[in-house]
């Protein structure tokens, strides 16, 4: 910890500090490429790194693994730490469209009401099918289901609060198949 100390600037460790971000996920990736730094974190679990190329924006040199500036968007910590954290994987269907949803969340038993309330996708009839809790990478694992699940992907795009959002979360497949994949990764990686 003290070498980070040395080599983040004050702006930046206040910055992190208010962000509630632990100097134990911040890399140093002074001297690498974007490809040995991405390599790099995803061995160790990193989140985030110092030390890369000035952001065009401000200058900033905190990233994420993706290469996004926190400073600047800093909505892509709580991205980055859901990607990290624990959570429970979840596929949801809407029978109205036979279509799937797989996502993580924190709150498995509010999640229904919320996508039904938003009318996710344009869609109020969204039904939990199956849950599992892990204790880690509940968002690495949502992407790496997402990944192999790719060739169904259903994009669905909806209006709310007047603006187009598009649905990158939906699948048109057979459940069985998704619930067997989505199991399979679970346990994989856990």
């Amino acid at each position: 910890l003290e070498d980070k100390m040395e080599v983040l600037t004050k702006e930046q460790i206040e910055f992190l500090s208010t962000q509630k971000i632990s100097l134990g996920v911040v890399f140093n990736a002074e001297g690498l490429t974007a490809k040995e730094r991405k390599s790099q974190m995803e061995t160790l679990d990193m989140r985030f790194a110092y030390g890369v190329t000035p952001c065009k924006r401000m200058g900033h040199t905190l990233r994420i693994l993706a290469g996004d500036c926190i400073q600047c968007n800093t909505h892509v910590i709580a991205f980055t730490n859901r990607y990290f954290d624990k959570g429970f994987i979840y596929v949801s269907i809407s029978s109205s469209k036979e279509l799937l949803k797989i996502g993580c969340t924190k709150n498995v038993e509010n999640r229904t009401s919320g996508l039904n309330n938003l009318s996710y996708g344009g869609i109020n009839d969204w039904e939990i099918i199956f849950s599992d809790e892990v204790k880690k990478n509940a968002g690495k694992i949502e992407f790496a289901i997402h990944k192999k699940l790719s060739k169904f992907f259903y994009p669905v795009n909806y209006l709310r609060n007047g603006v187009t959002v598009i649905c990158r979360e939906i699948f048109k497949c057979d459940k069985n198949y998704v619930l067997e994949t989505v199991k399979n990764l679970i346990d994989e990686n856990t």
